[in-house]
């Protein structure tokens, strides 16, 4: 961790050489008792730099699912340059083994969406709320301390790439190159609903981003990359 300086800081102004960054410090993941981590993302609409981390502490696979399921962790870290501590502030766990990617959920609704090949998740401090894509979901996401809804579709998110397009809805690349449009329907910080609907075909997709103007740009390795206008 390298701690940045701001200029406006009084610490800032009394030093003579006046230096862009202050004295960097590692964080020890096996300190806080986090392995085999998969991925990780820092986080909207907290006060200090928060950074959640998906990780999987005892690895399995789908031959062992009848032995050990529900796997994967997600710890939300806390990252104070002051103090240079780093408490774990909340955490999820028995999410599913086959869990990919975390992306942050901007404010004001916030959170962490967790994708998996069966399974999508909203999580936050306070609330839980999953998806199941297809009928494996019963079975990936059987160790979850709560139900899932189902989706109507037939989909599988693995190797999938995402690009909120809005608080409340991101535009997912399919491994296919279909793309679909994920709605979290919301009270507050708290999903009680998300609706999966077609947008359209695109290119196979190495990359997303969103750009102004409801704009997102999707990158591909092996054919035309595409830039893209959403209407709602």
């Amino acid at each position: 961790v390298i701690p940045l300086r701001d200029e406006r800081d009084s610490v800032w102004l009394e030093q003579e050489e006046r230096l862009a960054a202050s004295s960097s410090f590692v964080l020890t993941l096996s300190h806080m008792g986090i392995a085999n981590v998969k991925d990780f993302v820092f986080l909207h609409g907290y006060h200090l730099p928060t950074l959640a981390i998906l990780h999987e502490p005892a690895q399995t696979h789908a031959g062992r699912l009848a032995l050990l399921k529900g796997t994967c962790t997600l710890s939300v870290v806390a990252i104070s340059t002051e103090s240079r501590s780093s408490p774990v502030i909340w955490s999820a766990k028995d999410l599913m083994h086959d869990s990919q990617r975390v992306a942050a959920v901007p404010r004001p609704l916030g959170g962490v969406f967790v994708f998996s090949a069966n399974v999508l998740l909203h999580l936050n401090q306070s609330a839980r709320y999953g998806l199941k894509v297809n009928s494996f979901g019963d079975v990936t996401g059987a160790a979850l301390p709560f139900t899932l809804d189902t989706c109507k579709l037939a989909l599988a998110f693995d190797a999938c790439h995402f690009a909120f397009i809005a608080p409340d809805r991101l535009v997912v690349s399919l491994k296919n190159g279909e793309l679909y449009m994920v709605h979290l329907q919301n009270d507050g910080r708290v999903v009680h609903k998300m609706r999966v609907s077609k947008a359209g075909a695109s290119v196979l997709t190495s990359h997303m981003c969103t750009l102004p103007s409801s704009h997102v740009f999707l990158g591909s390795a092996v054919g035309d990359s595409v830039l893209m206008r959403f209407e709602q």
